[in-house]
């Protein structure tokens, strides 16, 4: 789990990673990604609390 907090834009992002070794040479990669809005009050214009969220799925196979 990684969190950073951008000062500049005011935003919380979230990266949350599961990596499955199925064997040798052979990996399954699940990532969540999500930016959120810490100036909920702001009212021209408005921002959503959430700015984007990702849901990744990635195989990786290595040929020897």
């Amino acid at each position: 789990v990684l969190t950073q907090y951008n000062t500049l834009t005011r935003q919380f992002s979230n990266n949350l990673r599961f990596r499955f070794n199925i064997r040798e040479g052979n990996d399954f990669w699940i990532v969540f990604n999500e930016n959120t809005n810490t100036q909920l009050d702001r009212t021209d214009p408005e921002l959503p609390r959430f700015e984007d969220r990702v849901l990744l799925i990635k195989y990786t196979h290595s040929f020897y």
